[in-house]
């Protein structure tokens, strides 16, 4: 039986019954899907997933149930709309649907023109707008979630935030440090901010898997894009956030050649074609 949940604040009773028997979202095809990765600056029609769900830690109580049983919940009350957090529609036994519950969504004491066989005044009171598209999704058969926005689901998923984490100041100063790396102008581990902080997360763990050979292959195709960022052979000098930024995108190779105009670009986000 399909069900609609609604998480709410509270510790001991966190999921409510709002209706059963419903169907609350049309079924999604997922025809054209990326799996995420932290290096994506997501596109906002682009459908993404993440593998093996439940064995994340961030992975709530309620997708890991053998069964959903209604009569395990408690019904909602009109004390409690608001606490709601987001709300969950269970459907087909194997497909959950999330979606935020923004005060914006949230209709009080509203009149409204109800046009049909007849027009007439209506009152609403504590009426939430239901999305035509969810912030997520998770089938369980895959084992798969599915989202748009990570920044919206994140408050969803405590802890999903770990896949897009910024490096910590001392790992900042480790890579500024790097052989390869000579501060000019005072710059230091105080003036990185949160994106460059985020690029050298990722840059850390590309680093790691690179041989020296491939590393030196990627400080000269650095150097060719970016001949101002001064290099001398082993290392670069880097004096601002834009030298680091620059340093950073060529670490994760993002530049690259137009095969038909030669014209020299830098890819917002890049992912492998290869399956």
């Amino acid at each position: 039986m399909n069900h609609l949940f609604a998480k709410v604040n509270d510790r001991k009773n966190k999921y409510r019954i709002l209706l059963s028997d419903v169907v609350v979202y049309d079924s999604i095809e997922f025809n054209d899907i990326i799996e995420y990765q932290p290096s994506h600056s997501l596109d906002e029609e682009q459908w993404y997933y993440i593998n093996e769900f439940s064995k994340k830690s961030y992975c709530i109580d309620l997708l890991k149930k053998e069964v959903i049983n209604s009569i395990d919940y408690l019904e909602m009350n009109r004390a409690d709309p608001e606490k709601i957090l987001y709300l969950i529609s269970y459907q087909d036994e194997n497909i959950f649907y999330f979606q935020r519950v923004f005060q914006s969504r949230v209709l009080k004491n509203k009149k409204f023109i109800h046009i049909g066989d007849d027009v007439k005044i209506e009152n609403t009171n504590n009426s939430i707008i239901i999305n035509n598209v969810p912030d997520a999704i998770y089938v369980k058969n895959d084992d798969r979630l599915y989202f748009k926005k990570f920044e919206v689901i994140t408050p969803i998923f405590r802890g999903i935030e770990e896949l897009y984490c910024e490096a910590t100041d001392d790992e900042v100063e480790d890579f500024l440090g790097a052989k390869f790396i000579q501060l000019k102008n005072d710059y230091s581990t105080e003036k990185v901010k949160k994106a460059n902080r985020k690029r050298i997360a990722l840059a850390i763990k590309s680093l790691s898997e690179y041989t020296d050979e491939q590393k030196n292959t990627i400080f000269s195709y650095t150097n060719e894009y970016f001949p101002n960022l001064d290099f001398n052979g082993t290392s670069f000098e880097v004096s601002s956030e834009e030298d680091l930024k620059n340093l950073l995108y060529g670490i994760e190779q993002r530049f690259y050649t137009t095969v038909a105009t030669k014209e020299k670009r830098c890819a917002s986000s890049v992912y492998s074609l290869e399956k």
